[in-house]
């Protein structure tokens, strides 16, 4: 591909439904089946791909990845589908090439991460999707979340001069990720406030990013893999940067982290004072987590 035909951006975003019948790795399944709406989750996701080719009007592609093979084909220029990987059988998953050259693949071999885990799917989705991409910049983004206006141009100014990645909020260190892991202790060293509360979190102005906006160039992943045995999605992609020296940016509001207090409702991040995107929290493939009238209203503004 030329440089005049590759697209600028590449956006990535998972898509999950869950069937009764159809085979899927996720522990959560059963409370699934029972709480979520396959073709909610469909049409609004196509609602978010809209959204994301409304607001960026430079050259882009979108890469959505069927974690569930249960996506309906439509017709967009711009659209490319990929299989993800949860549909497989566990023993496919363990050799998989995708997951054999993952730097946490020893993690699963050493049977510390359940095959069915939801959030290892997640992140291994997005690394699914990256392995795609051919953009200069790559955004990965979940598929409830949407943008208020276009701030890419602007964002990879900032990426080439300031920053190796740029998200939304700031994820709190669990208790479990500062005990587990000697590097995160290095970085926070040893003399730490704890509180029990949402979870067991660290008390520090330290948080992580996560997958729900998350832009980078796209050597940003030559020597890193989307993780999650941090506890959550991506927060190697923190980590790497503390330890290399690089800059990073969060948009506030911090909504997931108690060390900075918000008020409750919709989740919405703000960059230099103007609107920038909201997430459902909760998302759509999990709405128990989000009421009626917050989905109602996010679902008007998108």
């Amino acid at each position: 591909m030329s440089k005049m035909d590759r697209p600028k951006i590449s956006f990535v975003l998972n898509y999950c439904t869950v069937e009764e019948k159809k085979h899927l790795l996720l522990d959560v399944k059963d409370t699934w089946l029972k709480q979520t709406d396959s073709e909610e989750i469909y049409q609004t996701t196509i609602q978010v791909i809209n959204n994301i080719n409304k607001h960026c009007n430079l050259p882009h592609e979108i890469i959505l990845v069927d974690n569930s093979d249960t996506w309906k084909e439509i017709e967009m220029d711009n659209l490319k589908v990929v299989k993800g990987l949860q549909t497989l059988t566990r023993e496919q998953l363990q050799t998989h090439p995708l997951v054999l050259e993952h730097q946490d693949v020893d993690i699963i071999q050493k049977e510390w991460t359940e095959l069915d885990n939801l959030t290892m799917h997640v992140s291994l989705g997005m690394h699914v999707g990256t392995s795609y991409a051919k953009g200069e910049y790559i955004v990965c983004q979940h598929n409830d979340f949407y943008y208020h206006g276009n701030f890419f141009k602007e964002f990879i100014k900032l990426l080439d001069t300031d920053y190796e990645y740029i998200s939304v909020d700031n994820k709190k260190v669990w208790l479990g990720t500062y005990g587990g892991f000697h590097e995160v202790r290095e970085i926070l060293g040893d003399d730490v406030k704890m509180s029990p509360f949402d979870g067991g979190y660290v008390k520090t102005e330290l948080g992580f990013a996560d997958l729900y906006f998350f832009m980078c160039n796209r050597e940003f992943f030559d020597d890193y893999k989307i993780d999650w045995k941090y506890g959550d999605s991506n927060h190697g992609a923190t980590i790497k940067c503390i330890q290399q020296g690089l800059g990073y940016y969060h948009m506030r509001p911090f909504y997931d982290n108690p060390n900075f207090p918000t008020a409750d409702g919709m989740r919405t991040y703000y960059h230099d004072g103007k609107r920038f995107g909201s997430h459902l929290k909760g998302g759509i493939s999990e709405n128990r987590m989000s009421n009626k009238f917050e989905v109602k209203k996010w679902l008007s503004e998108i």
